[in-house]
């Protein structure tokens, strides 16, 4: 399958162009070769230049009006037009005082006042650089330098300074970089200006395939990539996969499992089954959470006498590629035991295409259960919702969750006579022969 690409708005490829990021976004789109989900993709942005300039534009003025000679100011504030990467200041000061003056200075960046950091006092009379910080407004609080002995010790106080004018340097970089599917707000931001060296833009598989749960048919997801005003930014890397179509799955589930011995397949034909706990219409109202360190159990009750289990499926929605283990055990006073029982870890592939589907596998080897047991769903990658529904079923006990290693606890989204929604298919008798 070819890979999938991210392109301009005009259509060439985007990996490695640059383009100018507006504040109400550029367009960009992702080209899928199909319809279908991602199992992975990856993206890098960096900031085109780093190059330093004069910031023009700016609007000066101080407590006494305009800045100008013979005019003492104690506080200065400088304006301008957008968010910019500041890098440097300079205040001059007209007749400074015998033992020199500074100020304290402030920055307004993404509408909230700082102190500029990592110093916030620069000398008057001398260009001071300092890390790109993103800022549209600045303060300068005055402060005149006095002695306090005659060793050259100094303090410095507020006071009137005759500054004036004041000159800033800014770069190139981009500020507040934040990239968004379709008109939703953004997945990921940037805080600050954007640097040169490429980072990486998390959560992008993640939000594309929300976008196409809602739009199974897409092959153009629209992207948007913005900045605080407008900049280039670079399109450092970008890199993805889509699922591969699922295979034809035994029982009408659409994930698949591994394991041997024991384990479960997907792939080869169905030994002839019956139905056994099969709901009709599944739920989608309420959905436990399973990820990496968060487990899910299902319990449930003996199987009829002589049955045994052939096949069994969860009712899930996949947020991110999703792999599981699957284990049935004992019950033990109403929890699940320690062990999985004998032949009955599975693994668990689920990279779904489509919202709220049945995912499972068939058995290599039908179990069975003459006691009650539990289904648990351990995550090892990505994240999924596992349905559930406030009335559970005869066959179908409590449900429990235990997070990081933690006790079993009632799973809240079931609660307090609901079930993660599960399908079993038991082994059919075997024919009579006469």
């Amino acid at each position: 399958m070819a890979a999938p690409q991210l392109l301009l708005a005009g259509g060439q490829n985007a990996a490695g162009q640059s383009l100018a990021a507006e504040r109400a976004g550029s367009a960009l789109v992702l080209q899928l070769p199909a319809a279908g989900k991602l199992e992975r993709a990856r993206l890098q942005l960096a900031a085109a230049s780093e190059a330093r300039a004069a910031l023009t534009g700016t609007r000066a003025l101080s407590d006494a009006g305009q800045l100008a000679a013979g005019t003492s100011a104690r506080q200065i504030n400088v304006e301008w037009d957008r968010e910019v990467a500041l890098c440097g200041i300079r205040l001059d000061a007209a007749s400074p005082p015998a033992n020199g003056a500074a100020a304290r200075i402030k920055v307004c960046t993404n509408g909230v006042w700082l102190p500029l950091a990592p110093m916030d006092t620069v000398k008057a009379g001398a260009e001071q650089a300092f890390s790109p910080v993103a800022a549209s407004k600045l303060a300068a609080e005055m402060l005149v330098l006095q002695k306090l002995n005659d060793a050259g010790v100094t303090v410095a106080l507020p006071g009137g300074v005759n500054v004036t004018g004041v000159a800033l340097t800014a770069t190139a970089q981009p500020c507040h970089v934040s990239v968004a599917v379709a008109d939703d707000p953004p997945f990921w931001t940037w805080a600050g200006p954007l640097p040169a060296t490429a980072v990486e833009v998390d959560g992008l598989a993640r939000a594309v395939n929300r976008y196409l749960s809602e739009h199974p048919d897409a092959t153009r997801v629209p992207l948007r990539l913005a900045a605080a005003a407008t900049a280039q930014v670079k399109i450092a890397l970008f890199d993805a996969a889509q699922v591969a179509p699922p295979e034809p799955k035994p029982g009408g589930g659409t994930g698949g499992g591994t394991g041997g011995g024991s384990g479960g397949t997907g792939t080869r034909p169905p030994r002839p089954e019956t139905d056994y706990l099969v709901p009709a219409a599944p739920a989608t109202q309420l959905a436990q959470w399973c990820a990496p360190r968060h487990a899910l159990a299902q319990r449930f009750a003996a199987l009829p006498a002589g049955g045994q289990l052939s096949s069994l499926a969860l009712y899930l929605r996949v947020l991110a590629d999703f792999a599981a283990v699957l284990e049935i055990r004992p019950d033990y006073a109403g929890q699940p035991g320690p062990q999985a029982l004998p032949g009955a870890r599975f693994e668990l592939a689920a990279p779904l295409p489509a919202d709220a589907v049945w995912t499972g596998l068939v058995l290599d080897q039908p179990l069975a259960l003459d006691a009650a047991w539990w289904l648990i769903c351990t995550a090892t990658r990505g994240e999924a919702l596992w349905y559930a529904d406030a009335a559970a079923p005869p066959a179908a006990g409590p449900c429990c969750a235990a997070s990081a290693g933690g006790p079993w606890l009632p799973a809240a989204a079931a609660a307090p006579s609901g079930w993660l929604q599960a399908r079993l298919r038991l082994a059919a008798p075997a024919a009579q022969t006469l």
